[in-house]
């Protein structure tokens, strides 16, 4: 009888603790605020016991691993090209003023424009393209990560649209909108193609990840827009990164919890080593990170600003930026007096994510008087 009594007290207790678990969280009661500061007061100790100091790392000599130099950044950016895209070619087509509830409620908002983007093995991606009511005259890229559709990064869409951007949107291949073939290689058969990892095993993997960019830029600078910036976060951060390294169309590049050189990537690849195409050897063999860096902001004026997340939970945190964040912000400066670079650390929270501490750098860099 005892046995059956604890029983059905737990089936009762169970499902309150539930329910009650989720009204807190909802409504932000008595003990929310302090479970919240608990969990981030662990949270915090764990991140700053993982986090690498510049003194826990083997820093190589930056200038011996350089290629970018005055005299050759245009040939390293051809060669980049190349190298990414060999033959692989896109093709795209627009479906103009469509509806989506998700966004019906964006402050700003005029129209909605859907991007079909086709290429080879049937990878194909969908972006869609925000126009606001009131226009700045500048275009905006938003590029999500791994997570999933860019409806994660709303809030930074909206923000910008709100701006008077101009706000193209899309995902990485394979994730959110975009579809997942089944295909067949030689030698191997049949592959759905619903991993990353599975690229690796075609020709000019990385020429998915960012053909779809070059397209949309193509498509803002054929409405005439006088500055096309672009903002990722994670994946989206990376692409965010090798698109304004190899198109000087993009004026002003926000990647966010992108990129670690590869020698960090290395000596931390729990935390740092992350998907294939972040350290796709046939690409970074040739080109490494801190060239790439370099040629996003060689051009007229033009700048990038990497915001790192101090806490991130994913990759890209700690400290392990002052490695080489003061020696690439000086070789641009050298190599283009008009241009910036700049890593900007985000201490506000303990996320992998594009902060409203991003949107304040965003504007504090794109309005400033």
């Amino acid at each position: 009888m005892k046995f059956k009594f604890s029983i059905l007290h737990i089936s009762l207790i169970v499902p309150i603790s539930i329910f009650l678990g989720m009204i807190i969280t909802q409504y932000k009661l008595f003990p929310y605020n302090q479970l919240r500061n608990i969990n981030q007061n662990i949270k915090l100790k764990i991140l700053k016991k993982n986090a690498y100091d510049v003194t826990d790392l083997h820093v190589p000599n930056l200038d011996s691993i350089l290629s970018v130099t005055k005299d050759n950044y245009t040939e390293i950016r051809a060669e980049l090209r190349k190298t990414i895209f060999g033959n692989k070619t896109s093709s795209y087509k627009i479906k103009k003023n469509i509806f989506d509830k998700d966004y019906n409620n964006l402050e700003n908002l005029a129209n909605i424009d859907k991007v079909y983007i086709e290429q080879s093995y049937h990878i194909n991606s969908i972006a869609y393209i925000f126009y606001p009511k009131k226009s700045n005259g500048k275009s905006f890229i938003y590029h999500q990560g791994h997570r999933g559709n860019f409806l994660l990064g709303k809030k930074t869409i909206h923000f910008l649209v709100k701006q008077g951007f101009t706000v193209a949107a899309l995902d990485l291949p394979l994730v959110g909108f975009n579809n997942t073939p089944s295909i067949y290689l030689k030698k191997f058969g049949n592959v759905v193609l619903n991993n990353h990892k599975f690229m690796e095993h075609l020709d000019d993997p990385i020429s998915f990840f960012i053909n779809p960019i070059i397209n949309i830029l193509d498509i803002l600078e054929s409405k005439g827009y006088n500055e096309i910036n672009m903002i990722g976060i994670s994946g989206g951060g990376w692409a965010t990164t090798i698109a304004a390294a190899i198109d000087e169309r993009i004026k002003n590049s926000f990647p966010v919890a992108g990129t670690y050189p590869m020698y960090i990537r290395f000596q931390d690849p729990y935390l740092n080593y992350g998907h294939f195409e972040g350290a796709h050897s046939a690409l970074f063999k040739k080109v490494n990170y801190l060239d790439m860096y370099i040629l996003s902001c060689l051009g007229e004026n033009r700048k990038q600003y990497q915001i790192l997340n101090l806490y991130d939970p994913k990759c890209c945190s700690g400290y392990m930026y002052k490695s080489y964040a003061s020696f690439v912000e000086e070789k641009v400066k050298k190599l283009s007096p008009s241009s910036e670079f700049k890593v900007i650390i985000d201490s506000t929270h303990f996320e992998h994510k594009i902060s409203e501490f991003s949107h304040q750098i965003i504007e504090k860099k794109l309005f400033k008087k």
